[in-house]
């Protein structure tokens, strides 16, 4: 039988901008998921992959794709802890999307 689980999870919607979104969490997440509902994009970021990168999934035939600008960044600034999106990206293309997220930190141990 499991333990319980040491995984922090939160998540949340927004409108997008075309302008960097900072996400204030509480914590620097080893996982951000976001999908923008008005283009039926997604994008996935986990801690082993650059800064400002991500998988881009979308319903298009393109299929997936791994970006390496306009992604998903970690911060840690007088301000807390959290995540930003870029703009320009797959998920933050222009103003008055409809995006939804879901940030994860894990402790590192094994199952979180």
């Amino acid at each position: 039988m499991a333990g319980p689980s040491n995984v922090l999870r939160t998540s949340g919607g927004i409108t997008s901008t075309n302008a960097q979104i900072k996400v204030a969490c509480g914590y620097k997440p080893a996982f951000v998921h976001v999908v923008n509902q008005t283009t039926n994009t997604a994008l996935v970021w986990n801690a082993g992959m650059p800064q400002d990168s991500g998988l881009r999934t979308s319903g298009s035939a393109t299929g997936a794709q791994f970006i390496t600008t306009s992604g998903i960044k970690t911060y840690e600034d007088s301000t807390g802890e959290g995540f930003t999106i870029e703009p320009g990206g797959p998920v933050n293309p222009a103003g008055g999307n409809n995006l939804y997220w879901a940030a994860f930190r894990g402790d590192g141990s094994p199952g979180n």
